[in-house]
């Protein structure tokens, strides 16, 4: 039995894990959300970009205009999956009263059904553009301008906001973009073509739980498992397990 994709799914599940812990600490220190996603998605294209020109240069299909569709919207659920932020948003929201706390529910609810959606998206692309560093190097670059218009178009920042403020969130950024985005979704794409979306989809949910593991053991949190209940004040809230 081939446990290659068992092992590498285990290692993109760590990775995702340890991401979330650290750009819970990088937001909580005042890293934009935007920012953040924006920049990993530049990282991870500026890294891949030429390793998928030189290395599939002779072997890469013709780009057609069906695969670019496929492409642009892969891209587009790519944006989706940002793991870290949708949990932030979601605890955060747990101390944040009930608007708050739809928009987490919000963010949790499309970040799960993203998933799925883009593992058999994947799945569809790998049968018809057979260049996996080429087909993800476009994803990102997508992602990135896709991202980059959403940003420039709701939100107001100075250029100062798009360097990272301190050495955890240069870090985070470059983890996120290198390691979790580049490797890690080259090798999830690897375990979609190997074993299929529903092999690779089952792994996801150990990514929360060795994330509460990760916050139990070293950020010393308090696990909550979900319930509501009302403040002395009198004010409703929503606890969520994190």
């Amino acid at each position: 039995m081939d446990w290659k994709p068992a092992v590498m799914m285990m290692a993109v599940v760590i990775m995702y894990a340890v991401l979330n812990v650290m750009t819970k600490i990088a937001f909580n220190e005042g890293m934009h959300t935007t920012v953040f996603i924006v920049l990993r998605l530049l990282i991870a294209a500026l890294f891949l970009s030429p390793v998928a020109y030189f290395r599939e240069r002779k072997s890469r299909p013709k780009l057609t205009i069906e695969i670019f569709v496929y492409l642009f919207l892969s891209a587009l659920l790519g944006v989706d999956l940002i793991g870290a932020p949708a949990k932030h948003l979601a605890t955060t929201a747990a101390h944040s009263g009930a608007p708050r706390w739809v928009v987490g529910l919000v963010a949790l609810l499309g970040f799960s059904t993203s998933w799925p959606m883009w593992f058999i998206l994947q799945s569809k692309i790998g049968t018809k553009y057979p260049a996996l560093y080429s087909s993800t190097a476009w994803m990102f670059l997508l992602s990135f301008a896709q991202m980059a218009v959403v940003g420039a178009a709701t939100e107001k920042m100075t250029l100062q906001v798009w360097v990272p403020g301190t050495v955890l969130q240069a870090v985070t950024v470059l983890f996120a973009g290198v390691g979790v985005l580049a490797l890690g979704l080259l090798a999830m794409t690897w375990c979609v073509e190997r074993r299929g979306p529903v092999f690779t989809t089952a792994f996801m949910p150990l990514i929360q739980i060795i994330t509460a593991g990760i916050d139990v053991a070293i950020l010393h949190e308090q696990l909550h498992l979900g319930s509501v209940g009302k403040e002395q004040r009198g004010k409703h809230h929503i606890r969520l397990l994190h």
